[in-house]
């Protein structure tokens, strides 16, 4: 599949070379590694935001966590995010 892309580096895609009419002016064709280049610079990498709410239990989850602790005199909710907190400190 032919890759393409504009002058700001945007991607287009196409099933066979007989439809360039459908590309924006100025595309020009570009080779894989081109195209797997560019993708690669545009990945924003993951905040620790991000990776802790990965691993963050769902807020219904944790709702129950807060009751089951609160009946049973434990620390699971707070053990639980501590545990996350720890393994992904901010940066």
């Amino acid at each position: 599949m032919p890759n393409y892309k504009d002058s700001n580096n945007k991607l287009y895609f196409l099933d066979s070379s007989e439809h360039e009419y459908l590309l924006p002016a100025g595309c020009v064709e570009i080779s894989d590694a081109e195209a797997e280049a560019i993708r690669a610079a545009s990945i924003i990498p993951a905040t620790w935001i991000d990776k802790r709410l990965s691993f963050y239990p769902s807020i219904q989850q944790q709702l129950d966590m807060q009751y089951h602790d609160r009946i049973n005199g434990t620390t699971v909710w707070q053990d639980t995010i501590t545990g996350i907190k720890q393994l992904i400190p901010k940066d």
